[in-house]
């Protein structure tokens, strides 16, 4: 597994997302979902491990993410914002029990509150 290629596990169907003529082409479909994979940059997430997982994340571990329609394998690194005024992340081993954190991954350009 590389960070850097993640396994894209979902896609569209055809005329998800398209009208009119559109609807019937496979080609563009396709070309738009690879299109889009190419588009690959680093994102930062907001975190918190769920009640219900046993024990707690750890950075450098596989995951799954869900991201609008795509499903991926990404290898996180989990990280919090230093105080004081200063922009910088420490790293961090593990999640914090109770508490947020952000997580880093490689991963198809999103927009915001998508």
């Amino acid at each position: 597994f590389d960070a850097r290629y993640p396994l894209i596990l979902g896609g569209i169907n055809v005329g998800e997302g398209y009208t009119g003529a559109e609807a019937h082409s496979d080609e563009k479909a396709l070309s738009v979902a690879i299109s889009n994979e190419r588009d690959m940059c680093y994102v930062k997430l907001r975190v918190k491990r769920h009640r219900w997982k046993r024990g707690v994340l750890k950075s450098h571990d596989a995951v799954f993410a869900s991201l609008g329609w795509r499903r991926f394998q990404v290898t996180p690194v989990y990280c919090m914002d230093d105080e004081g005024g200063v922009a910088r992340s420490r790293f961090l081993k593990y999640t914090p029990e109770f508490l947020h954190c952000s997580a880093v991954i490689w991963a198809p350009r999103i927009s915001a509150g998508a």
